[in-house]
């Protein structure tokens, strides 16, 4: 009963390598050690350490080196080498590019691409090569936020006039339409508004208006998950006749409902602050903007460079938080869950504590984490029934 006659081998094959593609233990990392007792927490085998590895800092399988390491039993006792290794290789940067992407929503740069598309790139890159600086050099955390090298090329020279003359000129090739060109990294030695992540003109462009900026800083840099906002929200009123309102003041009035007051009281401090950069990422030097706030803790600011240096201070620590809850979910390619708690306030507590803790400390942290090197294995419904 159980003989395969050759006319019937191709649809038996076929259907065997349907069932093994679809098989859970194939399309998700970790099954396979998942035999043994529930409710354990059991290391994973070094082969499964080494894809864990490389599809986290790679984004891809492991090469041969790492195999290797894996089959001699040795990867764990040179881990922090072997990652080293890895954040070296030119293949980290395809991590920076979809890391950077998926954390700051930098994909919302494209729409530039449909007027110019150089310019569009030099944008959108000039964050993924600032963060690949601060990864690779192990630089201070907080450096994100306000640092004294940025990286730019002819195309956005304009929005470090003072410092221009450290990007070399460019003459475009005869016959080339379209070209791609590098950004070079450049000391901020005399444009002091630019300094970090937040004032790069392509995330000030894609963030248009206070709003935008205010939610993307919330939730991006400071990890405050926030409700969708009402439904039906009228627009913003013009000025009543007579009346010469700022669009600040025009909007006090139109956010007064409570149910709107309660989220605009975390957006708006931080959206406002940003007005001397309009929505081309330009900053008005001497523009009269009320850039003054509150932040729900209490501190107050006058300009963004004061809000700056509360971010780098008072919010030392949710800043931090965010950076390790991000960078370990990325690694375990899921939402963080209870369990995971513990080690984010560890490493949150160490970086915190410490000025000179590392992007690069940052990577060695969560690759010796216990969710990344361990399988927490929970009872079937049915057993937890009983």
């Amino acid at each position: 009963e159980n003989i395969v006659y050759a006319a019937d081998r191709p649809a038996a094959l076929r259907t065997e390598m349907r069932d093994a593609l679809m098989a859970p233990t194939f399309l998700y990392r970790g099954l396979l050690q998942g035999e043994g007792a529930t409710e354990t927490v059991t290391p994973v085998d070094e082969f499964e350490l080494a894809e864990r590895l490389s599809y986290f800092l790679w984004g891809s399988m492991p090469d041969a080196p790492l195999i290797d390491q894996a089959a001699e039993g040795a990867l764990r006792q040179n881990l922090a080498a072997t990652t080293d290794r890895l954040i070296e290789a030119p293949a980290f940067g395809g991590f920076v590019e979809d890391f950077a992407d998926q954390w700051w929503a930098l994909s919302q740069m494209d729409v530039i691409a449909r007027r110019q598309v150089p310019l569009a790139e030099a944008l959108k890159s000039q964050p993924i090569e600032f963060l690949h600086y601060l990864l690779v050099g192990n630089r201070p955390l907080l450096e994100l936020i306000d640092a004294r090298v940025t990286f730019a090329n002819p195309l956005i020279a304009r929005y470090y006039p003072d410092d221009r003359t450290q990007i070399a000129a460019y003459r475009k090739p005869k016959g080339i339409e379209l070209e791609i060109i590098p950004l070079t990294r450049i000391a901020l030695n005399n444009t002091p508004e630019r300094g970090g992540l937040l004032t790069m003109p392509g995330i000030l462009t894609m963030n248009r208006g206070p709003i935008l900026r205010g939610v993307w800083m919330l939730e991006r840099i400071l990890g405050v998950h926030l409700p969708e906002p009402p439904p039906n929200v009228p627009a913003v009123e013009p000025s009543p006749p007579g009346e010469n309102l700022t669009f600040r003041e025009r909007f006090a009035r139109h956010r007064d409902q409570p149910s709107c007051a309660v989220c605009h009281d975390e957006i708006d401090p931080l959206g406002f602050a940003m007005g001397a950069y309009d929505d081309s990422g330009n900053f008005r030097p001497g523009s009269e903007v009320d850039a003054s706030g509150q932040l729900p803790s209490g501190e107050t600011f006058e300009t963004f460079d004061e809000l700056k240096g509360l971010l780098l201070t008072t919010q030392r620590e949710p800043i931090i938080r965010n950076m390790v809850e991000r960078t370990l979910s990325y690694a375990l390619c899921r939402r963080l869950e209870l369990t995971d708690r513990a080690v984010v306030d560890s490493i949150t507590e160490e970086a915190v504590n410490d000025p000179d803790f590392g992007w690069r400390d940052l990577i060695h942290r969560v690759v010796q984490s216990l969710p990344f090197q361990h399988i927490y294995r929970t009872a079937p419904d049915h057993e937890l029934e009983n």
